[in-house]
């Protein structure tokens, strides 16, 4: 290999090492010598396992419904502000109608027991802030296009301790439409026809997709 490739492939080796550092709650910058860099190395490994994190309280989905071929994805739903000493991720959703779901992730496993799905992440060695962010967003639910679900989503991360580390949050969504009042006069075009329901306010303006299609 030439000179030049070999200190090409040096700098790209030092600008990697410290960027999965910092990523790993270590101060370091691009622009310090290896000599500075190696050390931070037998700090991260030395240093204090931890992590924090938090769901957001919304999910992106739209209309509100989950359709035939329709996913939610987790992708920008969870954001990790540090992580250290990271080896295994965790999703937990649990909830009514959980088990008409589908989850996928690359690299993940998933298992299911009645209303509760459990997937699992462990690549193999400690992972990087970025490693787990792009881990968590790859993650997507796909409901089968009839059954209404109301669940809670948990993230959780395991330290090569083997202590688990719980997110700072939860997230619900929910397999139905949301009434807003121009649907609603499509689907009731007068008072009578709503009235005639018997359902209050709080009932009508959530309905499932059977209620829509029927």
């Amino acid at each position: 290999m030439a000179l030049q490739a070999r200190l090409a492939l040096l700098e790209q080796l030092r600008q990697d090492l410290a960027h999965n550092i910092a990523a790993l709650g270590v101060s370091a910058s691009a622009t310090e010598t290896l000599e500075t860099l190696v050390p931070k190395v037998l700090l991260v490994l030395g240093g204090t396992e931890g992590f924090t994190a938090s769901i957001l309280p919304e999910w992106d989905i739209s209309y509100g419904v989950f359709t035939t071929g329709e996913i939610v994805s987790m992708d920008g739903m969870v954001t990790v502000t540090s992580a250290s000493r990271i080896k295994a991720l965790s999703i937990t959703v649990t909830g009514t109608g959980v088990s008409s779901l589908n989850a996928a992730g690359s690299g993940w496993s998933w298992s299911k027991a009645g209303d509760t799905i459990t997937g699992s992440y462990e690549p193999g060695g400690v992972l990087t802030l970025q490693g787990i962010m792009e881990a968590f967003d790859q993650v997507t639910f796909a409901g089968d296009g009839e059954t209404s679900v109301q669940a809670t989503v948990t993230a959780s991360t395991q330290g090569v301790s083997g202590q688990w580390h719980g997110v700072q949050g939860a997230a619900e969504f929910a397999y139905a439409y949301i009434m807003n009042w121009q649907l609603l006069g499509e689907v009731y075009p007068t008072y009578g026809a709503a009235a005639a329901t018997g359902k209050s306010w709080e009932e009508l303006k959530v309905f499932t997709k059977g209620d829509k299609d029927g």
